[in-house]
This record gives structure tokens, C-alpha cells and sequence, in this order.
């Protein structure tokens, strides 16, 4: 049961993850991502515009086109493949790899989100979750270690996030996955 967890298995792990989303497969939360599209029926009173609070995605304003971005280069496709990983393997921050990708912040937060339909910050972290719920089920690594792994700050956050996430704590995961 023990797995080697190492740089390339984390690597692997999470490439697999880009991947599927890429290919448009239900991972990581896409379908609680379509649940607040479906949800966001509260606005914030701007008619025009209709920003809804909680979500992250706005509409254009109410006559004007949405203007389509061009899909990603292949070469800038592997950059932030490349940012990705190397950002939640090293723990770098957003500004990091707008900086890897040579992208302006902003930039990169907008096509971010054009290609992978989250926020950078928001889908590194449910990666992240998953990538622990994979070590968690396939090792016997301790809670504190997956933490650590995983690129949380603490333990705490990692077990609050976790079970705000999942619904039960990395422990709790972990005994069902083995009885199943």
C-alpha cells in the first residue's frame, strides 16, 4: 500500500488534473463551478451589468458583445502547465507565475480563467485538495505530511479546508476510502 510520494509523482498527479480539465472533464469541483453559475440568482442591484455576489464570472453589459478571447498558444499553454505545477509543487504565488508565464497579473488571472473556468488561487487549492485526497487513499503517509506535501501553511488549514471541501476531515477520508 505504501507509495513513494516524490516531486514526480506530484507532478504526475497534477498534469493529470490539467489534462482533464482540458478535455472538459468533472474534476476538482467543475460541477460545484456550475452549481454557482446556477445559483447566482442574488445580484448586487446593477441592472446594466448584473455582478453577481459570489461568483466570480460577470456579465457584459446589458447591448454589448462579449468579446472572445483567442484560445492559448500552445506554447503559452505549456507555460502555465509548467507555472501550475511548479507553483503548487514549490508553493509560489500568483504573482509568481504571472511573472513565469510573462503575463501582467491581471493577465493572468483573465486568461486563467478563460482556460480553466476558476480563478488561479480557487483552482489551485481544489487541486491541491485532491491531490491530498489521492495520498491520503493510496498511502499511509501521516495527516501533518500530506499537509505539508499538499503546500498547505498548517495543519489547521489544511484539516478546515479539507473538511469544508470533502464534508469530513483527512482522517475521516482516508477510513472510508479504505473500507470501500
Amino acid at each position: 500500500m505504501k507509495k513513494i510520494i516524490d516531486r514526480e509523482y506530484i507532478e504526475q498527479s497534477i498534469r493529470q488534473e490539467l489534462a482533464k480539465w482540458q478535455e472538459g472533464s468533472e474534476v476538482l469541483g467543475r460541477d460545484e463551478t456550475q452549481q454557482n453559475k446556477d445559483n447566482s440568482s442574488a445580484f448586487d442591484g446593477n441592472e446594466s451589468g448584473k455582478h453577481y455576489v459570489g461568483s466570480y464570472k460577470r456579465e457584459q453589459k446589458v447591448g454589448r458583445e462579449s468579446t472572445a478571447t483567442r484560445p492559448l498558444t500552445e506554447r503559452e499553454a505549456e507555460r502555465f502547465e509548467n507555472a501550475i505545477v511548479n507553483g503548487i509543487i514549490d508553493g509560489h504565488s500568483i504573482e509568481e507565475l504571472a511573472k513565469s508565464c510573462c503575463y501582467s497579473l491581471s493577465t493572468f488571472k483573465r486568461r486563467f480563467s478563460e482556460q480553466y473556468s476558476l480563478p488561479p488561487h480557487r483552482w489551485m487549492l481544489l487541486c491541491r485538495l485532491h491531490l491530498a485526497s489521492q495520498i491520503l487513499a493510496e498511502t499511509n503517509e501521516p495527516i501533518s505530511s500530506v499537509s505539508q506535501i499538499c503546500g498547505f501553511i498548517n495543519n489547521s488549514h489544511f484539516i478546515a479546508t479539507f473538511r469544508r471541501h470533502y464534508g469530513i476531515t483527512p482522517r475521516q477520508y482516508r477510513t472510508n476510502e479504505r473500507n470501500e
